[in-house]
């Protein structure tokens, strides 16, 4: 049996090996031979594993796409309200010392809450927080 290259870019990566496969099983069953039976059998097993495995991890991936816009929005929602203490208090802070010293102090109040990102479950680098803190303007009065 001849797959041509020039389709494999339209099936999934792992289909012509499940096919080349499924065929040199069938060979090894009508050849009757228990030794080629039996090497073909474990050649299966493992292949049929990756191929599950291959399958699962291309669903994983397409998850994140399908979701687009309409997952991104909660995420941005709970985001946005686990950060808006943070901000409210950094800018309290600042009404009464500098930016620098306004944002360690949040920096340092994050440490001691334990906060951890929504999306991620860990905490914000030093990096995200000055980009977080700096992104929101100054509340109006």
């Amino acid at each position: 049996m001849y797959f041509s290259p020039d389709f494999e870019h339209l099936v999934p990566a792992y289909w012509f090996s499940w096919a080349r496969a499924w065929v040199g099983a069938r060979e090894a069953l009508d050849s009757g031979d228990d030794e080629t039976i039996a090497e073909t059998t474990k050649f299966w097993l493992r292949f049929e594993h990756s191929a599950d495995m291959a399958a699962a991890r291309e669903a994983a991936d397409a998850l994140p796409r399908e979701r687009g816009k309409k997952g991104s929005k909660p995420q941005t929602a709970a985001a946005d309200a686990a950060w808006a203490p943070y901000q409210a208090l950094y800018w309290e802070f600042r009404e009464s010392m500098s930016e620098r010293r306004a944002r360690a102090k949040i920096k340092s109040r994050m440490n001691h809450d334990d906060f951890k990102l929504p999306a991620t479950g860990k905490p914000p680098s030093a990096k995200s927080i000055c980009q977080r803190i700096r992104d929101f303007s100054e509340p109006s009065s």
